[in-house]
């Protein structure tokens, strides 16, 4: 006979075998949902808050440059013949004028005027001598205000004759370049530069402007 008391239950068995695969989630009255729920909207209020300040900014920005100055570089249309030194020399007579809104605070003014026979022969990048700037404590250039005019003389070590017959005659360029940089009154710093070429093959007419915005893309923006 089989004894029916020493099988062991299925039904205990089978249940004893099972292992679970995870914990229970909590019950939605659980604390762990309310910590969670708090995160979520603490995340949204940072985010918020960063939009809300992102938006802000730009609104400020807007402001500012809508009342910020601009400074435009301004020349005289014809090289000059003016003493250096006990001799004639060729001279560049520019100045600058701030077109803008609001004052300005000049920082550094630098120029330079050379000679070339190609603008090719103009590098990419200006390259501007530190020693060369000329620094400005002065009081601010209101708006619509003009500082100048500022004489830049030629460099070389030809005679005015030589060199201005050269350029007469188009067998030489001048290539003046340089910048302004300045405050505005939001005290952002700002940089006009220029470069520009003379070519006197043009009709000698005073009517007529000679100098030329040319050179890399480098030597003529604003910032």
């Amino acid at each position: 006979m089989i004894d029916n008391q020493n099988r062991p239950d299925k039904e205990t068995n089978s249940t004893a075998g099972q292992t679970k695969n995870g914990p229970d989630k909590p019950p939605w009255w659980d604390v762990a949902w309310s910590t969670w729920a708090l995160v979520v909207v603490g995340g949204l209020g940072v985010f918020s808050a960063l939009l809300t300040l992102r938006i802000l900014r730009k609104q400020t920005n807007a402001l500012m440059n809508a009342d910020r100055s601009l400074v435009l570089i301004l020349w005289e249309n014809n090289i000059h013949a003016v003493k250096s030194r006990d001799t004639m020399s060729i001279c560049f007579n520019w100045h600058f004028k701030n077109a803008g809104k609001s004052p300005i605070f000049i920082q550094n003014i630098y120029a330079r005027l050379i000679p070339i026979k190609d603008l090719k022969e103009i590098p990419r990048k200006p390259v501007y001598r530190r020693s060369e700037e000329v620094s400005y404590t002065m009081e601010p250039l209101l708006a619509e205000g003009q500082f100048g005019p500022l004489g830049t003389f030629v460099e070389s070590d030809r005679s005015y004759d030589e060199l201005n017959a050269d350029v007469v005659a188009g067998r030489c360029l001048l290539y003046a370049y340089g910048f302004v940089r300045y405050l505005d009154v939001h005290r952002r710093r700002h940089e006009t530069r220029f470069g520009i070429v003379y070519n006197a093959v043009t009709p000698r007419l005073y009517t007529s402007d000679r100098w030329k915005l040319a050179g890399p893309k480098a030597y003529n923006r604003y910032t």
